[in-house]
C-alpha cells in the first residue's frame, strides 16, 4: 500500500505545491513538456517581477482560460462586467506570484532528480494522477496503476516533466513552513485580539482649564525662532492643477453583485451545494480558506449593518445580501450565545463579494 494514503502530511504538501503551478496549465496554456507557447504578440511587455516580462499574449491567454474556467463551474450563468472585472484581476495576481515563485525557485536551485522523480512515482504519486486509475467503487486501483506504470510501452514523458516543474514549488513550499515559526508571544497577542476585553476609565479636562497667563516677550520669541530655525524650514514647493474621477461602481455594478449573491443563495438552499463550498468557491476575502467562517464576535466588532442582520438571523438561516463598506455579504449564524436573556454573541459564517467597478463603468469614466 502506498505510503501517501497514510500520511496527511504529504497530501497536505501536494496540495500546496500544486497550486503553485495548477494556474499555468490550466490557464497560462502550458503544455506538459515544460514551456509555455511563443507566438507573434508575445512581444508585447506589459510588466516584469525582478526581470522576469509578463506580456500581453500570456496575460490574454490566462485571462481567456480563467474565464472559460468560471464558464465551465456556472454553465448556466452568464459572466458580469464585476466578476469580468475581478477575474482580469486575479490573473494579473497570480501572474505576479509565479513569477516571484520562480524566481525563487532558480535563486536557491532547486531541481527536481531523476530518482525523486521515480520515487513519487512508486511511492507517492499526486492524487490527480491515480485519479484516472479507479476501480468500480471509485477507489484508487493501485494495481492497475503500478501494472501501467511497469508497462514498457507506457509513455511518461508528461507526468515525468510534471513532476520535474512541481518538485521544485514543493521543496520551496516545505522551506517556507518549516521557516515559518510562531511564538508564544505572537500566539497570545492573536488570542487577546479575538477574546481580550478591557474596561478604561479617563477624565476629560477642558484645554483652557490648562492654559496659564505667561506672555512670551518679544526677545524670548525671537531667541527660540533663532535657536529652532529647521522647524520652520520647508521644501521647495509648486503649484499644479490637478482632475481626478473617481472609481466608483455604478447602479448597475450594484445590481450585478446582489443578482449573484441571491443566485449563490438560492444554489445553497436548494442543496447544490453547502455554505462552505460556496465560500470557498465565490468569497473573496481570506475567510474563503475556512468556509467563510468568522468566529465569535460581539455585536461591536463588526460594522453596523452586518451586525444587525447577524443578530437578528436564526440559526441555520441564510440572509439577503447585505451592503456593508466591503461589498455585499451572504450571512449564516451557526451558534447564538446569551447573557442576562440577551443575545451578546454570534458565531456566524459569510460569503462576500467586492463591489468594484466594472468595465462598463470604467470604460464610461474613462471617456467622460
Amino acid at each position: 500500500m502506498f505510503k501517501f494514503l497514510r500520511s496527511k502530511a504529504k497530501v497536505f504538501y501536494w496540495v500546496i505545491a500544486a497550486s503553485f503551478i495548477l494556474f499555468i496549465f490550466l490557464a497560462w496554456g502550458m503544455d506538459l513538456r515544460g514551456g509555455r507557447s511563443r507566438q507573434a504578440g508575445q512581444s508585447d511587455l506589459i510588466g516584469s517581477v525582478n526581470g522576469y516580462a509578463i506580456t500581453a499574449y500570456e496575460w490574454d491567454r490566462a485571462y481567456q482560460g480563467y474565464l472559460n474556467r468560471i464558464r465551465q463551474q456556472n454553465q448556466e450563468r452568464a459572466l458580469t462586467a464585476n466578476q469580468r472585472a475581478n477575474a482580469a484581476q486575479q490573473v494579473w495576481d497570480e501572474m505576479v506570484r509565479e513569477r516571484i515563485v520562480e524566481a525563487e525557485v532558480e535563486r536557491l536551485k532547486l531541481t527536481a532528480t531523476p530518482d525523486e522523480i521515480l520515487d513519487i512515482l512508486k511511492n507517492d504519486p499526486p492524487p490527480e494522477l491515480l485519479a484516472n486509475y479507479q476501480d468500480e467503487n471509485g477507489n484508487p486501483d493501485l494495481a492497475a496503476y503500478l501494472a501501467d506504470l511497469a508497462n514498457p510501452n507506457r509513455d511518461w514523458t508528461a507526468v515525468e516533466n510534471y513532476l520535474r516543474l512541481l518538485l521544485p514549488r514543493q521543496k520551496l513550499q516545505q522551506m517556507i513552513m518549516a521557516a515559518a515559526v510562531v511564538t508564544e508571544a505572537e500566539l497570545r497577542e492573536a488570542f487577546q485580539e479575538q477574546h481580550g476585553r478591557a474596561v478604561a476609565e479617563y477624565l476629560g479636562v477642558l484645554y483652557a482649564d490648562l492654559a496659564d497667563e505667561y506672555e512670551p516677550s518679544d526677545e524670548e520669541i525671537q531667541a527660540y525662532y533663532d535657536t529652532h530655525l529647521g522647524l520652520y524650514q520647508s521644501p521647495a514647493t509648486a503649484r499644479l492643477q490637478v482632475a481626478s474621477w473617481p472609481k466608483e461602481p455604478s447602479e448597475q455594478d450594484r445590481s450585478e453583485v446582489r443578482q449573484d449573491l441571491f443566485e449563490i443563495r438560492e444554489e445553497i438552499i436548494a442543496g447544490e451545494m453547502d455554505f462552505a463550498e460556496a465560500a470557498a468557491i465565490y468569497s473573496q476575502d481570506g475567510t474563503s480558506e475556512n468556509g467563510g467562517d468568522l468566529g465569535t464576535f460581539g455585536r461591536e466588532r463588526m460594522v453596523a449593518p452586518f451586525s444587525e442582520a447577524a443578530f437578528s438571523l436564526p440559526v441555520g438561516e441564510i440572509s439577503e445580501p447585505v451592503e456593508t463598506e466591503f461589498g455585499f455579504h451572504l450571512i449564516e449564524v451557526l451558534e447564538r450565545f446569551e447573557a442576562d436573556s440577551e443575545v451578546n454573541e454570534v458565531h456566524a459564517r459569510h460569503i462576500l463579494l467586492k463591489l468594484d467597478p466594472g468595465d462598463e463603468t470604467l470604460t464610461e469614466i474613462y471617456t467622460a
